[in-house]
């Protein structure tokens, strides 16, 4: 299911965890996905720019986490935080990660999964 939503906006976030709830009755996973980035010179970003970069990314992360445990009622859980990295890929290309952390991870936690074809490597 897809709910478009203002992630670094509470009320937008939990109005998302509200419907996800009415249609299933409960919620077993979250993908934190939502991502903004303005590029631009570093001397040439303004702070209103800043601050939205800042209130996706961080504070939509943690307004989404939050509200995720808040409703959460099972045993195994899951949280993944996809952070896009310029690939050109598909949607699949990280489908399939989260499937596997979702239905076949139940002793992984704390990692970083890089879905990004090699182009961007630690």
């Amino acid at each position: 299911m897809k709910v478009k939503a203002d992630v670094a906006r509470r009320d937008e976030a939990k109005a998302m965890f509200d419907r996800v709830l009415e249609k299933f009755g409960r919620v077993d996973a979250l993908v934190n996905n939502a991502g903004l980035n303005i590029d631009g010179p570093f001397l040439t970003m303004t702070d209103t720019q800043w601050d939205r970069v800042i209130a996706t990314n961080l504070m939509g992360t943690f307004i989404c986490s939050q509200e995720f445990a808040f409703h959460f009622t099972g045993d195994v859980g899951h949280i993944v935080k996809e952070i896009p990295v310029g690939r050109l890929g598909i949607t699949e290309d990280v489908f399939r990660v989260v499937r596997f952390i979702i239905e076949d991870s139940d002793y992984i936690t704390g990692q970083n999964f890089f879905v990004n074809g090699g182009n961007f490597m630690y």
